[in-house]
């Protein structure tokens, strides 16, 4: 009877600890053919344009949803024609109202964010929170009120832009910077409806893997190639 009952005691610590929500990552990604396939880098040979990604997963069993991201985007490196535009959040949320934008701050360094920020990334307070955890939770006090028709996808996608670079060589670092705030303002809350509350995850619990969109200028061999092949198909033409 001892064995039996220490077998029911080991499932039981297996199956709660299997339902704990472990290892949250962001991760930034870009498509170089609107959306159909996504990587961690795009190579365009001059100016272009490419469509971004920010989605965020985690360790969790059922009943685990994305309650909020708090963060300042960034990008460096860019040129300074570089335009960010179409800024999407696609959960349904009641953090909607945040609205958000795009500064060059010059020197290579775009922030996306919330539109009343308008220093470096991380510079302020102002931090711009997405998610569901208004939904979640109506009264603040990181218990479920409600936990129907929420995104339960894990990873899931919670911001999408189009990114427009100029010609200027050199390689472009999409990412973030996470709050850092603490407790029940952490910048990671992931609602696990298995303990029916938020689980908090500060900046250094949390991985991050950003993105990169590299600008390439043709070589003048390669350029002598591609004129080369203009007369040829010229000439069959005629």
């Amino acid at each position: 009877m001892k064995n039996v009952l220490s077998i029911l005691v080991v499932a039981g610590v297996a199956a709660a600890a299997s339902a704990q929500t472990s290892a949250p990552v962001v991760t930034w990604q870009v498509s170089t053919d609107g959306g159909a396939t996504w990587g961690s880098a795009a190579v365009l040979n001059g100016a272009g344009s490419v469509k971004v990604r920010g989605q965020l997963g985690w360790t969790g069993a059922a009943g685990t949803a994305l309650a909020a991201i708090t963060f300042d985007g960034s990008i460096t490196g860019a040129g300074a024609g570089d335009a960010g535009s179409n800024l999407v959040k696609p959960l349904t949320q009641g953090l909607g109202a945040q609205a958000g934008s795009f500064a060059n701050l010059g020197g290579g360094n775009i922030r996306f964010s919330r539109s009343t920020d308008s220093g470096a990334p991380g510079s302020n307070t102002n931090w711009w929170t997405i998610g569901q955890d208004a939904n979640i939770d109506s009264d603040g006090d990181t218990v479920a009120d409600s936990f129907t028709n929420q995104n339960t996808s894990n990873p899931v996608t919670f911001l999408t832009f189009d990114f427009a670079v100029d010609s200027t060589a050199g390689v472009r670092n999409i990412g973030a910077i996470l709050s850092s705030n603490t407790g029940s303002a952490s910048p990671i809350r992931i609602y696990n409806a298995g303990v029916a509350t938020s689980v908090n995850f500060t900046r250094a619990q949390t991985a991050q893997i950003g993105a990169t969109v590299e600008v390439l200028i043709p070589t003048p061999g390669t350029l002598a190639l591609a004129g080369l092949g203009g007369l040829a198909a010229a000439r069959r033409r005629r």
